[in-house]
């Protein structure tokens, strides 16, 4: 393809997939969204124009990377969408500036409105209840972008309509004894039903109806639309070799066995409480044998592996049977099964950044802030405007929109 180059760079859009994902995966910014495959999967599923593999060179290196969508919305038009931003050196000013240029120029045929990333740079360190301590901060970068010619989109609450999510709790599953900053009952209550009949395992096309229905039951409850099974299927095919389907089962028929073999041990014949609460799980379990049911899917996840990082996007489970404590046995098989593949970090891919019990969305935080995880926050959402008339009749529209709503 045409290079294009601009002070010591030389910039140029490519077609060798490969080479740009092994660039990406090779990066610190890494991320699944910044790939081909993420590319090819919007395209061809959901609906996009078109999508970009940009980059930029030094010496014959590639030296930046931007998986570019031509994406539409309503209203605002066509967008060119570079989803969490580029794998580059945000601090080389230099680099970014002439690789937005770049980026403009490859776009603009497209007839796009604006630009827009969201990258993922940690804005500040936050300890586990959100309040902001020593450590990194990268608040320079988001004025850096604005010197450039960006607009950022501020710092909104919640899923306040962004791309993607600023907030985001990552659990430091590499870490040596990892399982020692997880929530003590969290690990005691999952190990005690992996030993009574729960297992964590591959899924498969079948186990998506059950999948579907549990994201249909939460979808009743928090009113939202959740996706179809054909949607999910698609997700996970397009999306290989980064997705990774993994359901939690349980067995009744295993359970009654392992709950009769403890009432036979000595240590529960001498304990006349403990026993009694084993008799009475035994006959909660024969009362489900007896319905004909001896298998039973009790929830779902669907993985993104990539770089050192597993992220969750998709967890659904059957909200009928929280003693089973599915979610919570899926993450940890997870980090166990594929920590000694050099996963340091499971990310939980969002929550609403505010820790407050009183919080409609606070039960998200406190069950993912359980396992040992990282309050973190990125720098937000940034429009490179390319259209202004567009642009900004857009923003004024909306801005109408609230104040009509608001009054």
């Amino acid at each position: 393809s045409e290079v294009y180059t601009m002070d010591m760079f030389e910039f140029k859009r490519i077609t060798d997939t490969n080479l740009f994902d092994q660039y990406v995966i090779s990066h610190p910014l890494c991320h699944y969204q910044k790939t081909s495959t993420w590319g090819k999967y919007r395209v061809n599923y959901q609906g996009d124009e078109d999508y970009l593999l940009l980059v930029a060179m030094e010496n014959n290196q590639i030296i930046a990377s931007a998986m570019t969508l031509i994406t539409r919305r309503k209203v605002i038009g066509k967008v060119a969408y570079i989803p969490t931003g580029f794998c580059i050196d945000y601090y080389n000013t230099q680099l970014v500036n002439q690789f937005t240029k770049f980026i403009k120029q490859q776009v603009k045929p497209y007839g796009v409105t604006c630009i827009k990333i969201d990258p993922t740079v940690k804005r500040v360190t936050h300890d586990i209840e959100g309040h902001v301590i020593d450590g990194e901060n990268n608040e320079a970068v988001t004025q850096s972008l604005i010197d450039m010619g960006y607009t950022h989109r501020g710092y909104g609450y919640a899923y306040d309509g962004s791309w993607n999510n600023r907030f985001t709790l990552i659990a430091p599953i590499g870490i040596d004894n990892y399982e020692k900053t997880v929530q003590k009952s969290l690990i005691q209550q999952s190990s005690r039903q992996l030993k009574t009949g729960l297992t964590v395992r591959d899924g498969t096309d079948e186990d998506l109806d059950a999948f579907v229905s549990f994201a249909q039951t939460l979808g009743e409850h928090k009113s939202f639309t959740a996706n179809s099974k054909s949607y999910f299927k698609n997700y996970i095919d397009a999306n290989k070799p980064y997705s990774i389907f993994k359901v939690v089962e349980i067995d009744y028929d295993l359970r009654a066995s392992i709950y009769r073999q403890e009432l036979e041990s000595k240590p529960v014949q001498k304990d006349a409480n403990r026993k009694a609460s084993v008799e009475k799980k035994l006959n909660e379990t024969l009362e489900v044998i007896n319905q004909g049911i001896h298998k039973e899917i009790l929830g779902g996840a669907i993985y993104m592996g990539i770089g050192n990082t597993i992220y969750d996007p998709y967890t659904y489970t059957d909200k009928e049977k929280t003693i089973f404590k599915a979610a919570a046995s899926l993450h940890l098989e997870v980090s166990r099964e594929y920590r000694p593949q050099g996963y340091q970090y499971l990310d939980f891919v969002g929550f609403a950044g505010n820790t407050d019990v009183n919080d409609p969305y606070y039960g998200l935080y406190d069950f993912k802030s359980k396992f040992g995880s990282e309050f973190v926050e990125y720098i937000g959402e940034f429009d490179y405007v390319i259209n202004p008339v567009r642009y900004y009749s857009n923003k004024c529209a909306r801005q109408i929109k609230h104040i009509l709503k608001t009054h």
